[in-house]
């Protein structure tokens, strides 16, 4: 009986094009990394050339400076995740608040615009940003640095990018501390934990390390330096995110942030900081301050 050669040379050549593809495969995923490594090894001598793709965070990375391109691409590599092209993973809605409305209204619901959301939660549950994304086209950058949070985010499938990394409150890396009540998620807060009895809750704490980012290092990995409408809601670091901000590099029109937890004379100081950059107080929603920039109009109806 002769053989089926035609049947041994097809699977032959299956064989070949899943090899050809592995080795695609592994050149996609290693290689970027292994010219980042030559890259630090060549500017900072690295030793270790295995240090920058192990879990844990660089010493070395620490001294980059946000504006340095080596920091970018490290964030690109460790920290971003591209918008999702997949339907989303969550029931939809219009998910309209009290904030989103005031600010649509304020940009007369501008089609295709673009947003910054630190706080970000879960995506959905009382997200200032995912009305302008479904309704409007909008797209940006989510941030959330909760371990316990951020594969609960990926998984709605955002149509933005997600970075999962806390923000530098200076303008490079550092690793800070981070306090996460096990009862209540939206809570968590680089520092020490805070008494939420005020607010009905009680609930255990648990402390680890994380690493921070600076927000403009993060943008710039994405090419993200016009941004309409900037939420922040960081439980008590908002000010000092907005200082290592180089507002002469990157235009922020709409900055919507969280004074829960400051006096009122640092608020009186926020607002003199931010009118330095050509801000000014337009109006307060329970805890949170808007403030416009010069270059806004207003729509006088809102």
């Amino acid at each position: 009986m002769q053989p089926n050669l035609s049947f041994y040379y097809v699977f032959r050549g299956l064989i070949l094009v899943v090899f050809c593809v592995t080795i695609l495969q592994c050149l996609y995923v290693y290689y970027p990394q292994t010219l980042l490594v030559n890259q630090y090894t060549a500017k900072l001598a690295v030793s270790d050339l295995n240090q920058l793709l192990t879990n844990d965070f660089p010493e070395n990375v620490k001294m980059l400076d946000q504006d340095d391109p080596l920091l970018q691409k490290y964030i690109k590599l460790r920290h971003l995740t591209p918008p999702s092209k997949l339907p989303y993973n969550f029931t939809r809605g219009t998910y309209l608040n009290g904030h989103s409305q005031l600010i649509s209204q304020l940009f007369r619901d501008k089609k295709n615009g673009t947003f910054i959301e630190c706080g970000a939660y879960d995506g959905v549950a009382a997200s200032n940003s995912l009305f302008f994304e479904i309704v409007l086209g909008w797209s940006g950058l989510l941030v959330e640095c909760n371990p316990y949070t951020i594969p609960v985010l990926k998984m709605k499938r955002r149509k933005a990018w997600i970075a999962d990394v806390c923000l530098s409150p200076e303008k490079n890396p550092k690793t800070l501390e981070f306090s996460n009540p096990t009862k209540w998620g939206p809570s968590a807060r680089i520092g020490d934990p805070i008494d939420l009895k005020p607010w009905g809750l009680d609930t255990p704490w648990t402390k680890f390390e994380v690493e921070a980012m600076p927000l403009y290092a993060i943008l710039s990995a994405i090419n993200l330096t016009v941004i309409d409408y900037f939420t922040l809601d960081i439980e008590g670091a908002e000010y000092a995110i907005l200082k290592t901000i180089p507002f002469d590099k990157i235009t922020i029109k709409v900055i919507d942030m969280e004074i829960t937890f400051y006096s009122p004379e640092v608020r009186s100081e926020i607002t003199q900081f931010l009118k330095t950059k050509g801000y000014r107080l337009f109006k307060s929603i329970a805890e949170d301050r808007i403030y416009l920039h010069s270059s806004v109009s207003i729509n006088e109806e809102t």
